[in-house]
């Protein structure tokens, strides 16, 4: 969330760029590999303004970068949606063990997985699992801020 704050999207969350580590006993998730993540004018902002425009983070416009099954593109997907689509599937990996869709979801694509017979996570964990996997983008939770609220009512 700080990042997305900062102007700044992974574009790649997925279980392998995730570090979990141990500080104070507590569990901190460190997330790595921002090859390709898009820095946006916010973060652009506080920067000395002498680096071209054209040398800055730039990544090839227009095509989907990332990890089948995590990185939930989508027509019309917005930087947030991405990324609340990377971070539901590696929430869903994590839990069951699998990917939510064998590769990228299509535009009407159903989930591949039937939430109301799976026992290993609460009701309300699924509904926000249900909800940040749809194919559709403009289904998924508007930002990483707004997900982050709803799996504070859940976990």
């Amino acid at each position: 969330m700080a990042l997305h704050e900062a102007g700044v999207y992974h574009r790649d969350l997925k279980p392998g760029n995730i570090m979990i580590s141990q500080r104070d006993g507590r569990d901190h998730a460190t997330l790595i590999d921002l090859g390709i993540c898009k820095c946006t004018p916010v973060w652009h902002a506080g920067l000395d303004q002498r680096t071209p425009v054209e040398q800055r983070f730039e990544t090839d416009p227009g095509r989907d970068l990332g990890t089948p099954g995590f990185m939930g593109a989508g027509e019309n997907a917005d930087l947030d949606s991405r990324d609340v689509f990377g971070l539901c599937a590696t929430l869903f990996k994590h839990v069951l063990g699998r990917t939510p869709y064998q590769l990228e979801p299509k535009p009407g694509e159903v989930l591949q997985w039937r939430p109301a017979d799976d026992e290993r996570i609460s009701e309300s964990l699924k509904l926000v699992l249900e909800k940040g996997l749809q194919a559709n983008p403009a289904i998924r939770y508007p930002s990483i801020a707004r997900l982050h609220e709803e799996l504070g009512y859940v976990l």
